[in-house]
């Protein structure tokens, strides 16, 4: 959509899920709840769409017409050769929606946008959406590596089929769910049936956002569901930007498999303003934040969600990236 000559980069909504947990009946749920905004839906394969057929009128390069005024598209192309035919016909949709396979790690979906300026001026990362089977939560955590990463990287948990289990059952699931993601929204639902409104709009990967949400950090605060955990630090003294992003660089480059994301606020020597830091799979991204108040006392934090991660070395190695 344009403006007065300025492009108002589109949302997108990413939604994620392992198999069977309800990822197409909540897509059909925002757009049935939401008549109002055309959607421009992003499927793997058009035989997977999950969108009544009945509303599909015709197809041009891989996008799909519909009755109801949405467009949906499938993703046999690569994602940025995808995008870019999305840019040409950006006045036909007001929002995006992104469902991802049930094995789908989306960060790397993510990527794409947060990390790549060509498409930021089109498009904006709004949240990811991650729908969790609770039945069968557990095993999956147990047997997959996907889940965790679906579940690490969500800004919004949505419990579904909660019908299925007793209520202290739901509540040992949650009280997992938010060990691996603490700073994740969570909600329970039956049949992926939820206001979908609030999903939407959620504006969670804006520096401003992320500064608010970075505040909750607490040092040492530690969750860990098996061999995953989610660490907390909060350190004094200022960082030297080069050294902490050589640091940053080097660790995403060797470790990349084992952390799912990492991101806070960063006190940088010489820098009157807080730096929003993330990381999303081997791309790093640091944004202005609100300028530090006279006399605040200056401290960095940080969330790091990963795979048998090793605190005492990476909080060592962040030491080491302070000034001196």
């Amino acid at each position: 959509m344009q403006e007065e000559g300025n492009i108002t980069p589109t949302p997108v909504t990413i939604l994620t899920g392992f198999l069977g947990a309800g990822k197409t009946t909540l897509l059909n749920k925002i757009i049935e709840q939401n008549p109002a905004t055309r959607f421009a839906i992003i499927e793997n394969e058009f035989g997977e769409i999950g969108i009544d057929q009945e509303l599909i009128i015709g197809v041009e390069d891989g996008i799909f017409e519909m009755s109801n005024g949405c467009i949906c598209c499938t993703l046999n192309s690569e994602m940025a050769e995808l995008l870019a035919k999305l840019i040409k016909r950006r006045d036909a949709y007001d929002h995006i929606l992104i469902e991802t396979t049930g094995i789908a790690d989306p960060a790397s979906v993510a990527a794409v946008f947060i990390s790549e300026p060509a498409f930021q001026k089109y498009f904006r990362l709004d949240a990811v959406l991650c729908l969790v089977d609770v039945k069968n939560a557990i095993s999956v955590l147990e047997e997959t590596k996907e889940a965790a990463q679906q579940i690490s990287f969500a800004d919004t948990i949505i419990l579904n089929k909660i019908d299925l289990l007793a209520d202290k059952k739901l509540d040992t699931i949650k009280d997992t769910l938010l060990k691996i993601n603490p700073y994740a929204a969570c909600m329970a639902t039956i049949q992926a049936d939820v206001d979908t409104k609030p999903l939407l709009d959620q504006d969670a990967f804006t520096p401003t956002r992320l500064e608010k949400q970075t505040h909750q950090i607490q040092d040492h605060h530690d969750h860990q569901h098996g061999h995953i955990t989610s660490q907390s630090f909060v350190l004094s003294g200022h960082f030297d930007l080069l050294k902490f992003r050589h640091f940053m660089q080097v660790l995403l480059l060797l470790q990349s498999q084992r952390i799912y994301r990492i991101k806070g606020i960063l006190s940088i020597a010489g820098e009157d303003h807080k730096t929003i830091f993330q990381a999303v799979q081997k791309q790093t991204v640091f944004s202005k934040g609100t300028r530090w108040n006279t006399g605040e006392n200056r401290q960095s934090k940080l969330i790091v969600i990963g795979n048998n991660l090793n605190r005492k070395m990476f909080e060592k190695k962040l030491k080491e990236c302070l000034k001196i």
